[in-house]
C-alpha cells in the first residue's frame, strides 16, 4: 500500500486495502498514514482528512506524524510554501507540533519539487529534539542525491549539538560521525574537488 501511495496510484492502494479487509487483516497506523500521504499527493485533501477522521474514530493516535504525512503529500502535490506554513500554524493553534522527522520529510519534499529555498527557510523550525542526529543521518543522503549538496552540508555544523542531545547515539568514534556524508557524496558522483572541500571545511 505504501508503494502504491508513493507512486500516486490510489486505485492500486485501495485494491490492496480492500483485499486486507476481506481476509480480516487489521489496518494499522502505518497503513493509514500511507493513505493520508497518498491522497494528499493526489491533491485529494478531503479524502486525506477523512482518513485522519477514521483513524481517530478507530482509537488510533492522530499525531504530528499523521499530519506530517499529509503536509509532505501536499508539498509533492505542488502546494506553495505559504500554504504549507499556514497549515503548520493551524496545527500549532491546535497544540500539535511537528518534530524533526516531519520537518525533514517536508524539507526533502520541497527540494524534490525544485524549491530548496522553501526547505531552507523551514529548516529554521527544526526543534532538534532527542533523535535529531539520526534524523539527519536518514535525510542528508537524500538531499545530496537530489543535488542539494550545500544545503545538506549546512547541517554538518549541527552534528556536535545533535550528538550531545541524542541519547540514542552510541557511536564510540566521534571522529567518524560525518563519514556517511562523504560516502554518500562519492556514491552520488559528486566531483572529487567538492568532496575534498567538504573534508577541509573548518566547521
Amino acid at each position: 500500500i505504501r508503494k502504491y501511495c508513493r507512486d500516486g496510484d490510489m486505485d492500486g492502494a485501495t485494491t490492496i486495502l480492500e483485499h486486507r479487509k476481506q481476509i480480516d487483516m487489521p489496518v494499522n497506523e502505518q497503513v493509514f498514514k500511507s493513505l493520508v500521504f497518498g491522497h494528499a499527493k493526489a491533491c485529494d485533501y478531503n479524502s486525506s482528512d477523512k482518513v485522519l477522521d477514521i483513524m481517530q474514530s478507530s482509537g488510533l493516535d492522530v499525531n504530528a506524524s499523521s499530519y506530517g504525512a499529509k503536509l509532505e503529500g501536499m508539498v509533492l502535490a505542488g502546494e506553495p510554501a505559504e500554504v504549507i506554513n499556514e497549515e503548520i500554524s493551524k496545527l500549532v493553534d491546535k497544540g500539535i507540533f511537528l518534530g524533526d522527522p516531519e520537518y525533514m520529510r517536508i524539507i526533502v519534499a520541497f527540494c524534490n519539487k525544485g524549491n530548496p529555498e522553501a526547505g531552507k527557510l523551514l529548516s529554521s523550525k527544526l526543534p532538534r529534539n532527542t533523535g535529531y542526529f539520526n534524523v539527519l543521518r536518514n535525510h542528508i543522503p537524500t538531499l545530496i542525491q537530489q543535488g542539494q549538496l550545500d544545503f545538506a552540508l549546512s547541517f554538518l555544523a549541527t552534528f556536535e549539538q545533535a550528538e550531545s542531545m541524542d541519547r540514542s547515539n552510541t557511536n564510540p568514534n566521534k571522529d567518524d560521525t560525518g563519514f556517511f556524508v562523504l560516502r554518500c557524496m562519492a556514491n552520488s558522483n559528486v566531483p572529487v574537488s567538492e568532496v575534498v572541500n567538504a573534508v577541509d571545511k573548518p566547521d
